[in-house]
C-alpha cells in the first residue's frame, strides 16, 4: 500500500509593515529594578531587531529618552541616560547610546541596521522609536551587566530591608538618606535595613569599578525629573565653570531640602591650591589658615560641569558631605583645557 503525501499549504507572507501606524513604546517607568528578555510590541521595531531579544527595562529607558527627544530635548547626556535607566528600572551602567532620526511614516533609517551589526549579541539591548509631527526618533541603548541582582525595589516603606544577593568577590556601599555610608562584602547575601525616609543610594562594586548603582526611595515616591538639568552649561572658561558649579550645587542642595552653602574666598584659594597640587592634603591646607574639622574636599574632571558633578553626586562615599548639615561654607576652583573642565570643591563647617 502506498501513502500519498499531502502537499503542505504555503505559509502566507506576513502582512506589509504599516509605517504610518503610531509607535508602541514600553513603559518608561517601573516599580522595581530588574532584567527581562522580551520582544518589541512595535512591529516596525521588531522588524529591525529580527530574532534578537530586547531587555524590557533597558527598552523602557530608551522610551523615556525617545519621548524626551520628540518633546524637544534631543541630547543624550550621561546624566540623562543614567536617570532614564533608573526610572525604567535598570540598575546597571549603560555603555552605549545612539540616536537615529527618520521621517514620520517612513521606513527605519538604514543606519540602525548598520549599528545593530556592531552590537555584541550577548549585550543587553534596548531599542524604541517615538514620533512627532516633524520626525521619528529612534533610541538604542546597550549594556553589559557584570553582576545579576535579581529584582530589587525602587520604593520601600521605612523600616523595610533591601537584600542584595551573594556575589563572591563583590562588595557594596549604601549611602543612607542622611549621607551615612554602610558597606560590606557580598560573599554572602547582605540585608540593609532602610530605617530613614528619603533617597538611599546602593552600589555594587567589582574591584573598584561600579557594576550596579541604583537609588531606593523610602517612604517617598521616586522623582520624575532629573536631578541635573537636561541642557549642559557650555564651558567657556574657568569663571564660567565656577559659576555653573555654584548654581548646580545650589539646585542639588535645594532638591534635597537642604540649606545652601555660603561661598568663601579663603576656601576658593584653598580649592585653587588643591587643584594645582592634587597631592596636597586638604586638612593641612585649611589648618594652616586656622580652619579645622569638619572639612572635606573633592574633585572631578569631565567634558562639562554637569557630567563632572554627576560623577560625584551619585558616588555613595561622597554623600556624607553632599547631604550633611555639618558644612556651611564652600570654595570652588576650576580649570579648562583639552576639551575638559577640572573642578575642586572644598567644604568647611566653620
Amino acid at each position: 500500500m502506498f501513502l500519498l503525501g499531502v502537499a503542505a499549504c504555503p505559509r502566507p507572507p506576513p502582512p506589509p509593515l504599516d509605517y504610518a501606524a503610531p509607535p508602541h513604546l514600553p513603559a518608561p517607568e517601573a516599580g522595581v529594578y530588574g532584567r527581562h528578555e522580551t520582544t518589541s510590541v512595535d512591529p516596525v521595531v521588531a522588524s529591525v531587531v529580527g530574532e534578537r531579544a530586547l531587555d524590557a527595562y533597558l527598552s523602557g529607558a530608551a522610551a523615556g529618552l525617545a519621548l524626551a527627544a520628540v518633546g524637544g530635548d534631543e541630547t543624550l547626556d550621561s546624566w540623562e541616560i543614567r536617570e532614564a535607566a533608573w526610572r525604567a528600572g535598570y540598575a546597571y551602567p549603560v555603555e552605549g547610546a545612539r540616536q537615529f532620526i527618520g521621517s514620520p511614516e517612513a521606513p527605519p533609517p538604514p543606519e540602525i541596521q548598520a549599528w545593530l551589526a556592531t552590537v555584541d549579541p550577548e549585550a543587553d539591548l534596548g531599542l524604541v522609536r517615538a514620533r512627532s509631527a516633524q520626525m521619528e526618533t529612534w533610541i538604542g541603548l546597550v549594556a553589559h551587566p557584570r553582576v545579576r541582582l535579581g529584582t530589587q525595589p525602587r520604593r520601600v516603606a521605612v523600616g523595610d530591608a533591601v537584600t542584595l544577593p551573594s556575589l563572591p568577590g563583590a562588595r557594596y556601599l549604601v549611602a543612607a538618606s542622611d549621607g551615612a555610608v554602610r558597606s560590606g562584602t557580598l560573599d554572602a547575601p547582605a540585608s540593609v535595613r532602610v530605617d530613614l525616609d528619603g533617597e538611599w543610594l546602593f552600589q555594587v562594586l567589582l574591584g573598584d569599578v561600579p557594576a550596579a548603582t541604583f537609588p531606593v526611595y523610602a517612604g517617598t515616591d521616586p522623582p520624575r525629573e532629573n536631578l541635573l538639568q537636561s541642557r549642559a552649561h557650555p564651558v567657556v572658561d574657568a569663571t564660567t565653570a565656577e559659576e555653573a558649579t555654584t548654581d548646580l550645587l545650589a539646585s542639588i542642595r535645594d532638591a534635597y531640602g537642604l540649606s545652601l552653602w555660603t561661598r568663601d574666598p579663603i576656601l576658593d584659594a584653598t580649592a585653587q591650591r588643591l587643584l594645582l597640587e592634587p597631592g596636597a592634603n586638604t586638612k593641612s591646607a585649611l589648618a594652616s589658615l586656622g580652619i579645622t574639622d569638619p572639612v572635606h574636599s573633592w574633585g572631578c574632571s569631565a567634558p562639562v560641569v554637569e557630567a563632572c558633578l554627576d560623577a560625584v553626586v551619585w558616588e555613595p562615599s561622597e554623600r556624607s558631605a553632599l547631604l550633611s548639615a555639618d558644612y556651611i561654607y564652600f570654595g570652588i576652583a576650576a580649570a579648562t583645557g583639552a576639551g575638559k573642565v577640572r573642578l575642586r570643591v572644598v567644604l568647611s563647617g566653620e
